[in-house]
């Protein structure tokens, strides 16, 4: 069925792809997503999840120095109308800025 018109909003934004060639990668290049409720409010949060892949020197034909699992939870925030992350829950991002999307 085709959109008719309407609005869209966007509810939430961060970073779920990773294919630059740099000292470390998201697996296969992106992080899987699921929808579920985690805090029981009867509305469905997001979660990210994947493995960090680290190389050496950006050497990505040699065998990865580390892996290890990443994660990112986002909760609906009401009184926003968007998702909001839970940064007590993310995971496995050392490699990454502190709190980058």
């Amino acid at each position: 069925m085709p959109w008719r018109g309407g609005n869209l909003r966007c509810v939430l934004k961060t970073r779920a792809v990773d294919w630059h060639k740099d000292e470390n990668l998201i697996r296969d290049g992106k992080l899987s997503v699921t929808y579920r409720d985690l805090n029981g409010d009867g509305v469905d949060d997001v979660e990210f999840t994947g493995i960090v892949e680290e190389y050496p020197d950006g050497d990505f034909d040699a065998k990865p120095l580390r892996t290890y699992p990443c994660r990112k939870v986002f909760f609906w925030k009401a009184g926003l109308q968007c998702f909001e992350e839970d940064h007590s829950q993310r995971e496995g991002f050392e490699s990454y800025a502190k709190f980058g999307d």
